[in-house]
């Protein structure tokens, strides 16, 4: 099997291939252009791992939530790429992937990407249960979570929505007698494929004309013409 995975939600953005089990991946931090980065980035990586395009048997993408623009970046690239090459496409949850960048046994693991207006995306476990399952959250309304759910003094988090409210939570720690435990705030490729690579060997897989970005909120231009 080879097949090509990428996320391109965050201020992070990372491309993964794979071939007989053997992962690559390449990760690029405070991406500013999308629209000019995402293919010559990606025409880069395959050629300098020896691959082409027309070698994948699928190709994952991070469907969000995130950024607007991203996303619709990545979803007109990846959808015309598959489409002219015939080539299928699994979409995996942004959060998912990033969740399982934490490998602490911690009780309480919090996943979050950055949004607007002091806000987060998240997706939080509780003993490695859901509790919070993909939610545009305040930061103050996450901190008010752990209050209520952690039995220990010490919190997993993963994600540039933690970099991005920094203060705000770092003092929240202090103030609580909490410890946290930073992980990798980028969200990997390589996890997208591996959650991807699941779904393809049961067949799981998505209609192209039918999958869509995971925004959890509305535009800006769209707030606006509703008022």
């Amino acid at each position: 099997m080879i097949a090509l995975a990428f996320d391109t939600v965050s201020s992070s953005f990372s491309i993964s291939v794979t071939n007989k089990g053997i992962i690559h991946e390449v990760n690029l931090e405070n991406i500013k252009n999308h629209n000019i980065e995402l293919l010559p980035q990606l025409e880069i990586f395959l050629a300098d791992k020896d691959f082409t395009i027309d070698d994948m048997d699928f190709i994952a993408i991070g469907i969000g939530p995130g950024s607007f623009t991203a996303l619709r970046i990545a979803f007109s690239t990846i959808k015309a790429i598959c489409y002219a090459k015939n080539i299928p496409v699994i979409g995996i949850s942004s959060l998912k992937s990033l969740y399982k960048n934490i490998e602490n046994d911690v009780d309480l693991k919090i996943a979050m990407i950055g949004a607007r207006k002091d806000s987060v995306f998240t997706s939080i476990y509780s003993n490695d249960e859901c509790i919070v399952d993909e939610k545009d959250m305040t930061v103050e309304s996450v901190l008010d979570i752990i209050k209520n759910y952690s039995t220990q003094n010490t919190i997993s988090i993963t994600g540039d929505g933690y970099t991005k409210n920094k203060e705000v939570i770092d003092n929240f720690i202090s103030d609580n007698d909490y410890e946290i435990k930073y992980n990798d705030n980028i969200i990997h490729a390589k996890n997208t494929l591996s959650l991807a690579i699941e779904r393809y060997n049961n067949n799981d897989l998505d209609d192209l004309f039918t999958l869509k970005p995971s925004y959890l909120r509305k535009s800006e231009a769209e707030i606006k013409k509703e008022n």
